[in-house]
């Protein structure tokens, strides 16, 4: 992403784009810069997002942050669901074994570490989102949600800059409002093969949720794929326009998904690798 100086001419690195958010006021030398809250962490400065005035905000606001340092950049994200920054896969999986962290395999027998690239119907894995979409938009979802217990974590990191942003939605009051009852009470079969199981796409605060395993059962399901399906134009669309960008996201209380691909980023490559970081009781 680029970087600009606050009005206030400091030179405090705020990764900024227009297409994403926009800078109001001055950071102060480290304060509140209009609507951009900045905090100074350990690693360096952390700029949360802002946008443009709009009775309809993106959902939720996520976090830059200068150096990968995936221990801020996981608290970062379970503060505000998201949080990004730069580094590299090898570095995010040594930072994560010392942390105690297990990493967590997308299916029985895959590695660990996943390469997603735009792939059509045709040649998609049976069992991915792809299989039934295609190039085309992805609905929100969580990842693993097939899984008895999901990741609470990941992380997607792209070499290079890819047209095709990443949508980012949270848990809010703001519109639409959520179907709280059909969210905790509306009954999904989960299926993954002889382990397939039946769960509410809200757990506690944890969320599970994709529609390419899971099929609602009752009319409190299909609320909550409906909510869905009206969420996708509130999410908040992040850009991936440095190198060696890394994205991490909380996975229990964030639904993602990959907007449609762009007619010039057919080489579009991002790597995945997920995480439980909290003991699975």
């Amino acid at each position: 992403m680029a970087s600009n100086r606050c009005r206030s001419g400091c030179r405090c690195r705020i990764d900024h784009h227009p297409r994403n958010h926009q800078l109001n006021g001055a950071c102060n030398g480290g304060g509140t810069a209009g609507d951009v809250p900045v905090q100074r962490e350990r690693t360096g400065l952390v700029a949360l997002t802002s946008w443009p005035s709009s009775p309809e905000p993106p959902a939720s606001i996520g976090s830059v942050v200068a150096v990968a340092d995936l221990e801020v950049l996981a608290a970062t994200a379970r503060t505000e669901g998201w949080a990004s920054g730069s580094g590299d896969l090898d570095s995010i999986r040594q930072q994560a074994k010392s942390l105690g962290w297990v990493e967590v395999a997308p299916r029985r027998g895959d590695p660990t570490v996943s390469v997603l690239h735009p792939t059509d119907k045709v040649a998609a894995h049976p069992s991915s989102l792809s299989a039934t979409y295609g190039l085309g938009q992805q609905p929100l979802h969580t990842d693993g949600a097939h899984l008895p217990h999901p990741p609470d974590l990941f992380v997607l990191l792209s070499q290079r800059p890819s047209a095709t942003p990443t949508r980012l939605w949270r848990a809010t009051t703001v519109v639409p409002r959520t179907p709280h009852t059909a969210l905790h009470h509306g009954m999904f079969l989960v299926r993954n093969g002889r382990d397939s199981f039946f769960s509410p796409a809200l757990s506690g605060s944890r969320y599970r949720y994709d529609p390419g395993c899971m099929t609602a059962c009752d009319v409190r399901a299909r609320t909550v794929a409906q909510h869905f399906e009206r969420l996708l134009p509130h999410a908040f669309a992040h850009e991936w326009l440095g190198a060696n960008q890394v994205l991490v996201i909380d996975n229990r209380r964030v639904l993602h998904a990959r907007s449609a691909v762009a007619a010039d980023d057919m080489d579009r490559e991002l790597m995945r690798v997920a995480f439980q970081s909290e003991v699975v009781q």
